[in-house]
């Protein structure tokens, strides 16, 4: 289902960037919820489009970015920000296939903590953040290189640096 008035305010925005997601649904009503969000001019998110999935995988992911396809057309430098899921980049590929996409930082840096064990205050996520966030090679070199595990900064960089770092990132 998508939203008209929200898609209306997506189309005139000056930055076209979605946000896609899933989340399972508990109790009586089982299943997936897709939901599609975008900011508008004053940082507010606000939802552009969601649909309801029996499980969350590449054909339903491909079904629901269809369906936005269908509400906001093509867009020229469309950005997808999302999780690490394959199913959702395997959709973006068929479906929205000059779209950039990119890693959602609060999941990458989500995954960190779990795949490695780290503490809430551990020195590398604080590391990991100020180099996402860094807007200079330079700032981004002199925090990556502080991250003191090898098997995370490989990890960071199969991710695709160019993804998750706004001083990698390609213009979009």
């Amino acid at each position: 289902m998508a939203i008209g008035a929200c898609i209306r305010g997506f189309k005139s925005s000056m930055r076209p960037v979605i946000a896609v997601d899933a989340t399972h649904l508990k109790c009586k009503y089982r299943g997936v919820l897709f939901v599609a969000t975008a900011f508008d001019g004053n940082r507010n998110i606000y939802p552009v489009a969601f649909g309801i999935g029996d499980f969350e995988t590449d054909a339903a992911w491909e079904w629901f970015l269809r369906k936005l396809h269908c509400a906001i057309g093509d867009c020229s430098k469309l950005v997808v920000i999302s999780d690490r899921k394959v199913s959702i980049q395997n959709g973006l590929r068929r479906v929205f296939p000059g779209a950039s996409h990119g890693i959602c930082f609060y999941h990458l840096k989500g995954n960190i903590k779990a795949s490695f064990k780290l503490k809430q205050q551990d020195p590398i996520l604080g590391y990991f953040v100020r180099a996402a966030k860094s807007y200079r090679l330079a700032e981004f070199n002199r925090h990556f290189s502080r991250i003191s595990n090898d098997r995370v900064r490989t990890y960071l960089l199969r991710a695709g640096v160019q993804k998750w770092s706004r001083a990698h990132c390609d213009g979009r």
